[in-house]
């Protein structure tokens, strides 16, 4: 129905993909452990999604220096995921002008051994 298209057009002018925060991750043993997430933002209005395209690298880097406080353990499970995307809201929230984050999704989400 038209109202449904519609609503979903504003929807997704409110929302902007950030790309990949990759990090490495602790652990317990010797072997390294890398996390590679791809994250959709979505926020209030079309300003914030204009604000977060300016400051892509910024959003970049602080996903990744939050995902280095997890473990390979932690950031597997659903309550690690949650908890980064909570967090993450969070901290951007903070720095953001213009419109608040309503949601984070993730697109993609690997933790890999790295070589």
């Amino acid at each position: 129905d038209l109202s449904t298209l519609r609503r979903r057009d504003r929807i997704l002018k409110n929302r902007i993909d950030i790309g990949v925060i990759a990090s490495s991750v602790k652990n317990a043993t010797k072997a390294q452990y890398r996390v590679e997430m791809r994250i959709v933002l979505e926020f209030g209005n079309e300003s914030g999604a204009a604000e977060a395209k300016i400051r892509r690298e910024e959003i970049l880097d602080i996903g990744r220096k939050l995902a280095m406080r997890y473990s390979r353990v932690e950031i597997n499970t659903v309550e690690g995921k949650l908890r980064f995307k909570e967090e993450l809201a969070a901290s951007l929230n903070r720095r953001f002008q213009t419109a608040q984050i309503r949601q984070v999704y993730f697109m993609t989400f690997h933790v890999m051994r790295s070589s």
